[in-house]
């Protein structure tokens, strides 16, 4: 299926729409993001039930058509049950890209700068890597703190993961992007900091 539909609120009435361009093939557990002010929509990733995709494509609200973009730096690898999120710089906006089903790829991290289209991967280190597995979860930005919510999968080799909730501190400025690091620690309330100084614990 194809088609496209937008509800509008606070009425929540459907309308159907007509997208134009080069949009996504068919896929699931993709993500689909909001930025610029909610006038586009990024869509990174997911699978087809065979293939698993790291394609980027970007539809624009204010004539309804898709673009396919060519992105260059570190690419991430092919994946699914991700998320992701948008965290700003000044006027730059990035796509945040964290964790999701891959080969080879677990609990790693990933920037989109939505202007250039170059991506760059960033160091994910977890205190205890084994209390957490980054599929499935929720991924909310707001201000300077990212919210990790709920999460795991189901494995016959090890039966059912739930993780913990986290409350993370992101703070995210141009100099972290090039040499950014995200160290997550659960202590209490678990703090990310994506920052190029020190990490601090919070009891």
């Amino acid at each position: 299926m194809d088609d496209s539909y937008i509800v509008t609120l606070p009425d929540f009435e459907y309308a159907k729409i007509t997208l134009s361009g080069n949009g996504p093939s068919p896929r699931y557990s993709h993500t689909a993001t909001p930025f610029s002010f909610g006038k586009k929509l990024v869509v990174f990733g997911g699978t087809d039930g065979v293939r698993r995709f790291n394609d980027v494509y970007i539809l624009d609200t204010s004539n309804w058509s898709w673009s396919n973009i060519n992105c260059s730096g570190e690419l991430p690898a092919p994946r699914f049950s991700h998320s992701a999120t948008i965290v700003r710089s000044g006027e730059s906006e990035f796509l945040l890209v964290i964790g999701g089903c891959s080969p080879g790829s677990q609990n790693d991290a990933y920037l989109l700068d939505l202007q250039s289209f170059v991506w760059q991967r960033i160091r994910l280190s977890l205190e205890n890597p084994s209390s957490m597995m980054l599929v499935k979860f929720s991924l909310v930005a707001s201000g300077n703190l990212l919210y990790f919510v709920g999460g795991g999968a189901t494995c016959f080799s090890f039966g059912t993961h739930i993780n913990d909730s986290l409350m993370a501190e992101f703070a995210l400025t141009l100099a972290d992007i090039r040499g950014g690091d995200i160290s997550m620690y659960k202590q209490g309330q678990t703090i990310a900091s994506a920052s190029s100084g020190p990490t601090q614990k919070v009891a």
